[in-house]
């Protein structure tokens, strides 16, 4: 079995994602948030059913500005002013879903 977390944050999804495939699956959890991304290789470094891609997930490949709102992580955007003023930018690597699945064994589940 495998899962896609998309815009994985702290990682709860991708927590029973990986309760539910076990050892021979595999759940790819994206996130482009620097500092949740780093956050969230320390939490799963002991599952290797997990990997941890530090993208985000958009309807074009390349790179795009990153807005995070520092009073709440799950808040972050790829749009600017969705978030209002004080946030902070990232340039972060945005990938497409399309140009992804292939590249991965079939997909049982996607969270978005």
């Amino acid at each position: 079995m495998t899962a896609i977390d998309i815009g994985a944050n702290e990682g709860d999804v991708t927590a029973i994602a990986a309760d539910m495939v076990g050892d021979s699956g595999r759940v790819i959890a994206y996130e482009p948030s620097p500092t949740a991304a780093t956050a969230l290789q320390a939490r799963f470094k002991s599952r290797p059913s997990v990997e941890i891609r530090q993208v985000a997930v958009s309807d074009h490949i390349g790179d795009a500005s990153f807005y995070i709102d520092p009073s709440k992580s799950t808040s972050s955007t790829l749009f600017a002013g969705a978030i209002g003023s004080g946030c902070t930018m990232v340039n972060v690597a945005v990938r497409t879903l399309d140009d992804e699945v292939p590249l991965l064994p079939p997909v049982d589940l996607i969270k978005i």
